[in-house]
């Protein structure tokens, strides 16, 4: 009998805190077997910023060696493929192969990454990779806590989605639209693995012994870019103004994510040296700090807003009155499935005005206890919906792979790797 073996293909690595939040919540409600479990990277560098953040505790760390093709052959091969027209081969399918041929059929293959399907490039590129694991008979394989924007799908990409053998969407709004579609067999609503983690206490900033702190995590991909010429980096502005003020309280700026082209940092450095004669905004160094430190310094602030998908998901967990700053998908619909008011999700690439922050948190400030009320009653039950996913995929396992996903104890499963070999 072959082991089992379970792969993150798309685990990318802990530049971006997010990954490492997911894949820690993974771990803890599947309780997968380190031995026979294997996270891929994009680079050495992401592995060992990975080991640093305890990754190697869930399984064995790997790394793409690149995205070019390495031998003369496969160059070869590749350039025969351009010219017939098979473009996308080098970079959609190529880094991957080794992967591939590391699967078998009855393995479990673990697509994370949480918006893989909400960009055009990143939703090509896993169609086909889906397509060619389904060609070759590799693995059982899930798309594990997704968001999907539906105005990007055509035929090709919903084929796809019909081919996996499951699919657990992290909010509604995606589930609904994939039924809309006829995606419908495979889909099954869960929250996102992060909500079930725990937060690890840290030292504190300095600037929490001297007031109250409002959290901000801001990106590029919010702002539009890094330059602070946009409509968004206004009402940021306006807002962090108003907190400087007119409030006691400071504002700490929470980098989420490193990884070169949308390093938060950038950005935060950007804006804590706009304000720096008010020595009211600080940057927090998040460098050595894991996901769940993160969370933890989050939920010791009293407000927070976040650009983040996971950064906002620590608020949302420790019961943090919240501005989700993006109208995607996955931020209306983890809002909406946390009963919050729309008024908590500000559309932040369509501002009309420098104003509409600042109206979102004078809304919130308004309703700071009605909002931690809905949290608190709440978190709990949605936190426990995030374990159900554990028995779901041990049913839909069962079927291919044979009752290889073993039930230990009366509602407790794990997954069962062969061990010792």
């Amino acid at each position: 009998m072959e082991n089992i073996c379970v792969y993150l293909p798309m685990n990318c690595g802990c530049g971006n805190r997010g990954c490492e939040a997911i894949a820690k919540g993974t771990n803890k409600i599947l309780s997968l077997d380190k031995y026979n479990t294997y996270l891929y990277d994009f680079n050495e560098n992401e592995v060992r910023l990975d080991k640093f953040l305890g990754l190697s505790s869930i399984g064995e760390l790997r790394a793409y060696s690149n995205n070019s093709i390495g031998s003369f052959t496969a160059r070869a091969v590749n350039k025969v493929m351009n010219k017939v027209g098979i473009k996308r081969y080098l970079s959609h399918i190529y880094p991957y192969s080794t992967l591939i041929n590391k699967i078998n059929s009855n393995d479990l293959v673990l697509l994370t990454g949480g918006d893989l399907y909400c960009y055009k490039y990143h939703l090509q590129k896993n169609t086909e990779f889906v397509k060619e694991l389904k060609k070759r008979n590799k693995g059982e394989i899930v798309l594990w806590g997704a968001s999907i924007e539906p105005s990007l799908l055509d035929k090709t990409s919903i084929d796809g989605l019909k081919a996996l053998d499951k699919i657990t969407a992290r909010e509604s709004l995606t589930y609904n639209a994939l039924l809309k579609l006829g995606v419908a067999e495979n889909v099954e609503l869960y929250p996102d693995p992060a909500f079930v983690l725990e937060p690890e206490s840290v030292e504190l900033p300095e600037c929490f012994s001297q007031s109250e702190i409002v959290g901000i995590n801001i990106s590029n991909l919010v702002n539009g870019g890094f330059d602070l010429n946009t409509v968004f980096s206004e009402n940021l502005f306006e807002l962090i103004k108003y907190i400087i003020n007119y409030t006691e309280m400071q504002v700490l700026l929470i980098p989420h994510v490193t990884w070169p082209g949308q390093d938060d940092r950038l950005i935060s450095r950007s804006v804590a040296k706009y304000f720096e004669k008010s020595n009211k905004v600080h940057i927090l160094d998040m460098s050595e700090l894991s996901y769940q430190q993160i969370r933890y310094i989050i939920s010791k602030c009293r407000f927070f807003l976040g650009g983040r998908t996971h950064s906002m998901i620590s608020a949302y967990s420790m019961c943090v009155p919240s501005i989700a700053l993006g109208y995607s998908i996955k931020s209306r619909g983890i809002a909406k499935d946390l009963n919050l008011p729309n008024q908590l999700v500000v559309d932040c690439k369509n501002l009309m005005s420098k104003k509409e922050l600042l109206q979102a948190y004078d809304f919130m400030y308004e309703n700071e206890n009605k909002i931690k009320s809905i949290l608190n009653n709440t978190m709990e039950e949605y936190k426990k919906m995030a374990y159900d996913a554990k028995q779901s995929l041990q049913a839909t396992c069962q079927v291919k792979c044979n009752s290889k996903l073993e039930k230990i104890s009366e509602g407790e499963f794990q997954l069962r790797h062969l061990r010792g070999r």
